[in-house]
């Protein structure tokens, strides 16, 4: 069995309908973005690169199609066996002229993609997150030595002897979550949201040279700024 369309045309049809208002970064949503050749071994798959957040992706990234590795017209066909004609999987490859595992590969591939494509229709959500430096193995035990005022070269609030604390807020819920992490990098600020955050809720943060990337992450990113908490967007347009 064999589909009328080519890859060509269902990908046509995708970019079609998926970039009525132009391309955009399915990472970041910016329309500043710019084509970057052919997929290789898949040249009906266009390429874009966003400057911003260095990221590559192509027409069918974040879609139900994305990351397989079979063209869109088998997928499509399996898709239509089993689920149309309601045949097995063993019949569909025999249709198909292709191995079970790929049938088998193809359908979960598809159902997982599906479900995070729905999540990410669902609605935004709006996180407030901060941080904080909790001592840590001293209960019960007298200060040996006289401590100094930002425990010589490090940081402030001498944070070599403290365990930093992620606190995550939903507005609207109120849900709360309480993270004990290593260190308070960007690169553990990264870790935490995307874990936790669905790309394109809106961040709450305080001026944390740590949460400087958050807008590179997929986030609308708000930062409150001391003394005087006005808020100063940093959207990644």
């Amino acid at each position: 069995m064999t589909l009328k369309l080519s890859d060509n045309q269902i990908v046509e049809q995708i970019r079609r309908y998926r970039w009525l208002n132009g391309v955009k970064c399915p990472y970041c949503g910016s329309s500043k973005v710019i084509k970057y050749g052919k997929t290789p071994r898949r040249p009906y798959l266009q390429r874009y690169f966003r400057t911003n957040c260095r990221r590559q992706f192509n027409d069918l990234t974040s879609t139900p199609l994305a990351e397989t590795r079979i063209p869109p017209s088998t997928v499509l066909a399996i898709l239509y066996l089993y689920h149309k004609l309601d045949l097995s999987q063993s019949a569909v490859a025999r249709e198909l002229g292709v191995a079970r595992t790929t049938v088998i590969r193809a359908l979960r591939k598809f159902s997982k993609n599906l479900e995070a494509w729905f999540r990410l229709l669902e609605a935004r959500s709006e996180v407030e997150v901060d941080k904080a430096y909790v001592p840590l193995d001293g209960k019960g035990r007298r200060q040996a030595w006289p401590r100094r005022r930002g425990g010589g070269r490090r940081r402030g609030r001498c944070t070599g002897r403290k365990k930093p604390f992620f606190t995550l807020v939903e507005r609207g819920s109120r849900k709360a979550l309480f993270l004990a992490e290593g260190d308070a990098s960007s690169k553990t600020v990264a870790t935490v949201l995307l874990g936790r955050v669905e790309r394109g809720s809106t961040v709450y943060t305080d001026e944390f040279r740590g949460y400087r990337r958050v807008s590179r992450l997929g986030y609308e990113h708000l930062s409150v700024k001391y003394p005087g908490g006005s808020m100063l967007l940093a959207r990644c347009m």
